[in-house]
């Protein structure tokens, strides 16, 4: 019974698949057979409404055609049979007889139309005249009858339509109603000649008897087809039953041998390693079998392995075998001592690694077992060898090997600190940059937790908190103690690996505390900066003052006395040097202002075209009063008539007067200063270039900063360096600040020395600064 139930879904498979095409096929003929019947019955139960319709046709015809020949009758008048208004252009419609009865002329349609409607329920059969032009408009077509109509036009002899009337079946024809002689007496008027189409007669089959008729036909014959299908399926069910019963015995062994070779061969082939295997005796065998890895691998076919035989302790063919086979360190094999002739010779091998080079000359590195296959007294009858590519994995584990040697070398070697900790925080590895800023030695790592680095242990609760979100937290600031309990404040990066199964944490750790204490003084001398700007601007008023009333009474003497040149000279630097420490005393306490936001709020729409033209103005009347000969040219013609921003005039004529200043003061005679001024992007642009004495790159990343000047202030306004003067350096400061204090941008470049510069300021337009 096990040995039957193996073998019995396959036979009952192929019984079974036998048995449906049978019945299948049986089926089908009986089903055609029914089909061609009841199509048939059908064809003749319309052939039978049909022919009904037509023979009503031809009985209405003729009794048209009979009242038409006789010109239509009269028949009394009364409330059944009035007078037709649409004869009434017939002359002798009405008459009274010599008894004084009133008689109508009926004609063929009016006697037609009145039997139709009302001796129809006689036999069932409705019936019409309808006419694209009728008499009576009662006679006018329906969508079909009008379809009907139009194809007498092509030449149609007859219409037919299978539908419902009062939701019953019905067959409608209708024939061309042709015009005769006699019709002309009443439908001559309408312009109708002998032979014309006049219209259409039409008469309504009901099909419920036709159909009736056909049911029980096609119900007898569907029974008899069932009977004769049924008798048809045993047979196929007995003789397939029988049949199986005979086919049961006789494939049983057959299909335990090709389940078995099936089975084999599957292995063989789908095997995620190179099979060969020889058959014969040790000094006389062929390769049999080489699965799919094999010949890839040796990159032959089964049949050019198969072609290699082995007698009398050598290849018969040696010259052609494709594939060569060597040792790690690259010596080679004979093709005698490669593993399946030694399989073949009774030697077992194991795990032995050798290189495999194909006729294309791809090395692929295996690692081979080989064995002889005995049979029952011993005999070596069989070998084989298996072999796994290995190729990826040998390159996957010099891969590693380098990985983990270049990680290593880049963690012991960082310049900043690197560890390697678990999720408890015990450390695995730190390298020599970590324990040098903690001030650990190797071996303190071997009891050191990472939690007691942490001084205070909530920051790193919060970083763990954010590794379970997060694979890499990147700038988390955390204070840690050194192992004399010094702090250092350390910024730290946290990735998580996998390192061997293990979750763990690799952490870069950059010592920030001297970064901190930079920018802590940084913030301490920009403190003292903007402090040391106000208090001078504050203190030096008090010598102007003293300066200034020195000069008074100076005056006043001078006035008394006559002016001696000494007087006139001493004059004048007291003047200038009032002047000049007047500029100062602005230009500082602008920029104390500006860097504390203390500006009064005296912001309003201004037409920074006119602003331009008047700084121009002033810069072009102090280029005359210090005799220098350049000039300022102009173009601002891109701003239109105006373009307003909103602003602090004075502040704005401030920062273009001070850069127009800068551009004369630093270029030389002959030079040129240009302004423009362009709208982009709901911004005005202003640019000054001038040609002057430049800066180096090196400058232009300080030039900005207050009392930087890039000229020697010993040069001050002297002799032939005038043009190159410096300054007390706050107006670049101040430019930069009022620009941006109004929420604009500031530039200043310069290609290089002695190749002047471009300031380059940029307002927001005043619609754009209220959005």
């Amino acid at each position: 019974m096990p040995e039957l139930s193996i073998v019995s879904p396959v036979i009952s498979r192929r019984v079974l698949t036998d048995a449906v095409i049978l019945a299948a096929t049986w089926s089908f003929i009986i089903g055609i057979s029914l089909v061609f019947i009841i199509t048939n019955e059908k064809g003749q139960t319309i052939d039978l409404a049909r022919n009904s319709a037509r023979e009503h046709f031809a009985k209405d015809q003729a009794f048209r055609l009979w009242a038409s020949s006789h010109g239509g009758a009269y028949v009394p008048i009364d409330e059944r049979t009035p007078p037709n208004k649409h004869l009434s252009h017939i002359p002798e419609r009405d008459i009274t007889t010599p008894s004084g009865k009133r008689l109508t002329l009926m004609n063929p349609a009016y006697m037609l139309g009145q039997l139709m409607s009302e001796y129809a329920d006689m036999y069932g059969i409705k019936g019409r005249i309808v006419s694209i032009k009728p008499l009576n408009p009662k006679n006018a077509p329906d969508d079909w009858e009008r379809r009907a109509l139009e194809s007498f036009d092509n030449e149609a002899k007859e219409a037919v339509e299978f539908t419902e009337i009062d939701n019953k079946p019905y067959l409608r024809l209708m024939k061309p109603m042709l015009t005769k002689e006699s019709c002309l007496k009443c439908h001559g008027f309408q312009g109708y000649k002998v032979g014309d189409i006049r219209g259409g007669v039409g008469v309504s089959i009901p099909l419920t008897p036709y159909l009736v008729s056909e049911q029980s036909h096609v119900n007898h014959m569907a029974f008899s087809h069932f009977i004769m299908w049924l008798f048809g399926m045993a047979s196929i069910v007995f003789v397939s039953a029988r049949r199986k019963r005979n086919l049961t015995d006789r494939e049983r062994a057959e299909r335990k041998l090709v389940r078995s070779n099936t089975l084999l061969n599957a292995i063989i082939d789908q095997a995620p390693f190179g099979i060969l295997i020889a058959e014969g005796r040790p000094e006389r065998w062929r390769i049999t079998r080489a699965n799919r890895e094999a010949e890839r691998i040796n990159g032959a076919t089964e049949d050019e392995h198969s072609g290699f035989r082995f007698i009398d302790g050598k290849f018969e063919n040696s010259e052609k075998i494709t594939w060569e086979m060597t040792r790690p360190d690259g010596s080679p094999l004979t093709p005698e001592r490669t593993p399946l002739p030694m399989a073949m010779n009774g030697d077992e091998q194991n795990n032995v690694e050798l290189i495999v080079k194909n006729s294309d000359g791809e090395k692929t590195v295996i690692l081979c077992n080989a064995g002889p296959i005995h049979d029952e007294s011993g005999n070596i009858i069989a070998g084989i060898v298996t072999y796994p590519d290995i190729t990826e994995h040998k390159k996957a584990e010099e891969a590693l090997r380098e990985s983990e040697t270049r990680f290593r070398s880049i963690f012991a070697h960082a310049p900043i600190g690197m560890s390697i900790t678990a999720l408890d925080g015990t450390i695995i590895a730190a390298n020599s940059a970590a324990l040098e800023m903690l001030g650990y030695t190797e071996s303190d790592l071997e009891n050191l937790n990472s939690k007691a680095l942490y001084k205070n242990i909530d920051d790193r609760k919060s970083l763990m908190e954010k590794m379970a979100t997060e694979e890499v937290v990147k700038g988390f600031n955390v204070v840690l103690m050194r192992k004399s309990g010094e702090d250092v404040d350390c910024r730290v990066t946290v990735s998580r690996f996998d390192l061997e199964g293990q979750k763990v944490l690799i952490s870069t750790l950059e010592d920030i505390s001297e970064k901190k204490a930079v920018a802590k003084a940084r913030q301490q001398l920009l403190r003292a900066q903007n402090y040391f700007t106000s208090v001078t601007a504050h203190e030096l008023r008090t010598p102007i003052s003293h300066l200034q009333l020195v000069k008074m009474l100076l005056d006043s003497v001078a006035d008394d006395m006559a002016s001696t040149p000494e007087i006139v000279k001493s004059r004048g630097i007291l003047e200038s040097t009032c002047h000049n420490i007047e500029k100062v005393v602005q230009a500082t306490t602008i920029l104390s202002d500006l860097q504390l936001r203390d500006t009064s709020e005296k912001i309003r729409p201004v037409n920074l075209k006119d602003v331009v033209m008047i700084c121009v103005d002033i810069s072009r009347t102090h280029a005359k009063g210090r005799k220098r000969s350049l000039s300022v040219e102009v173009d601002i013609d891109s701003f239109g008539e105006r373009v307003i921003v909103a602003c602090d005039q004075t502040l704005v004529e401030k920062a273009l007067v001070e850069a127009l200043s800068n551009a004369v003061k630093y270029s030389p005679d002959g030079a040129t200063v240009r302004v423009t001024g362009t709208v982009d992007s709901g911004m005005a642009i202003l640019k000054i270039c001038d040609e002057g004495i430049g800066l180096s790159p090196e400058e232009l990343e300080t030039v900005s900063h207050p009392f930087y000047s890039p000229q020697n202030p010993d040069q001050h306004h002297t002799g032939r360096y005038e043009f190159m003067g410096g300054g007390i350096g706050l107006g670049v400061s101040i430019i930069r600040l009022i620009v941006e204090y109004h929420g604009g941008k500031f530039d200043i470049s310069s290609p290089g020395k002695n190749m002047g510069v471009t300031v380059s300021m940029s307002f927001p337009l005043a619609s754009n600064k209220e959005d």
